[in-house]
Order: C-alpha cells, then structure tokens, then sequence
C-alpha cells in the first residue's frame, strides 16, 4: 500500500457515467480498479460522506450547482489527512442527483470523524457520514467501470 497515496494521481482514476434510477446523469470518478486499494477497502472500513446543498439547488439534470465549494471541501479533508498521515484513502467521488458523495477507506473511523471536526468550517452543504459495512465487494463494483 506504500505507493498508494491519499488522493491518488491522476492516471489512477477513472470517470464514467451513470444514471440514477429517474434517468438522471451521475458522474463517477474512481480508482476502485487498483487491486491494493480494493483490498484494503475490504478489509477495512469503508465510509461515504454525502455532501448535500443546503438550499438544495441543482441544475435540470440534477447536478448540484455548488460544485467549486465541493471541491474545496474535499481538497481540505484530502490535505488534512496528508498533514496527520492518516491511512485513508480516497476511492471514488459521485456527483449527481443533487448531492456529491467522497467515498473513503480507512483504518479507523475515527479517522474520518477527527478530518471533519478540524476542517470545521461555515460551509454552504450539510454533510452526513454513512458506514459502510456488509458486503462491500457490491459497493466496489458499482463504483467501477
């Protein structure tokens, strides 16, 4: 996992569309294709921080309208996990049917929990955090192209 790193390069990722069950574009950018990664996420926790406007505007499509604001966001939780050398690992990011959801594997939760109480900012989105336990592969695989 050493050459793994938190956010992954550029060439590690992957972006496909989906559709949500109304028809709806959903854009997926994923890394879920590295054999290590996929691994480590099966074997250890496996969480999605939902990022929701909280004026709820999206475009016709469904797309949120704040995206930039996402961005940022996600650049800061990625930046503070690299200054506390967290083992956390950023496997794929969903935008789509009004929300921007970061999936992220780990070797605690608390890992997780501890980014987002330092990052602690006024912030135009709510977020909620889902633990994903069971059967992960299912997960992975709709993550993948």
């Amino acid at each position: 996992m050493n050459e793994l790193s938190i956010a992954g390069t550029g060439a590690e990722w992957v972006v496909f569309m989906r559709q949500t069950k109304e028809g709806e574009p959903v854009v997926v950018r994923s890394r879920t294709a590295q054999h290590d990664l996929k691994n480590f996420a099966l074997a250890n926790v496996l969480a999605r921080l939902r990022c929701v406007p909280s004026d709820g505007k999206t475009n016709d499509a469904g797309m949120p309208l704040i995206t930039e604001v996402f961005d940022e966001y996600e650049d800061a939780l990625i930046a503070e996990f690299e200054r506390c050398r967290a083992t956390v690992y950023q496997i794929a990011v969903v935008t789509g049917a009004g929300c921007r959801d970061l999936f992220f594997t780990m070797s605690r939760k608390e890992l997780l929990s501890e980014a987002i109480e330092k990052i602690r900012a006024d912030r135009p989105f709510k977020i909620q955090i889902l633990w994903l336990e069971g059967k992960k592969e299912r997960l992975l695989e709709s993550l993948s192209p």
